[in-house]
């Protein structure tokens, strides 16, 4: 089968994601390509290190033209299509009606009641990576399948080396952008509940956490 998929391909957790169903695909037998979507800001887009590989087209704008979905699709064969967090439903349904099975999912606070008809126009399956998404999808009255993420492909097979028992476990929170779906205060409060002792707590994310989120605690960093 030839799949098609369309994402971001810098380093954003989008363009992780679309590389590791990729290889899925990949080490199926699937021919896969990819139309890497530059973000709104920047128009980024990565061609080194991870992200050189082969059957990578890089779209015109982040805004793709119907046009240009509908010569990508054709012009390399694609029978199916997936998206990741993509709201040109119209674009997306125009590339169904040409004979593309289109497949995709969103992030779940951004998906909008008055999404729920154009998702069902535009996609032959929409689907769910958590049970938050899931159940919310089910109460706006789109039934979406669960599916469950296992170990980063390439993670397979490593082995860490052993670590002194008294040495301080450190947990890594990644924040991103500080979304709502990114809630630093109530991680921070559970964690200090937790009262773990040989516990540490980093906190990343691509800006500064302003002050009134952070909670002073002496095992979290920010």
């Amino acid at each position: 089968m030839r799949i098609g998929l369309v994402s971001f391909w810098f380093t954003r957790g989008q363009a992780f994601c679309t590389r590791a169903v990729r290889e899925i695909f990949r080490d199926a037998g699937h021919e896969t390509f990819v139309l890497a979507r530059p973000d709104k800001l920047k128009k980024r887009y990565r061609s080194d290190g991870i992200w050189a590989a082969d059957g990578v087209e890089v779209a015109s704008d982040n805004a793709i033209p119907q046009d240009e979905y509908l010569a990508w699709a054709k012009r390399n064969g694609i029978e199916v299509c997936f998206f990741d967090q993509n709201e040109q439903f119209a674009e997306i349904e125009a590339l169904r009606r040409s004979g593309v099975i289109t497949v995709g999912r969103f992030v779940w606070e951004k998906f909008l009641p008055d999404d729920v008809d154009r998702a069902r126009a535009a996609f032959d399956v929409v689907y769910s990576l958590t049970a938050c998404e899931h159940a919310r999808y089910a109460r706006l009255g789109l039934l979406t399948p669960r599916l469950h993420w296992g170990c980063w492909p390439e993670l397979l097979g490593r082995e860490s080396p052993p670590k002194d028992p008294a040495a301080p476990v450190l947990f890594h929170y990644p924040a991103g952008y500080l979304e709502i779906r990114r809630a630093i205060a109530p991680t921070v409060k559970a964690f200090v509940k937790a009262r773990a002792t040989n516990a540490r707590l980093i906190v990343k994310s691509t800006k500064p956490v302003p002050e009134t989120e952070r909670i002073a605690h002496p095992h979290v960093s920010y």
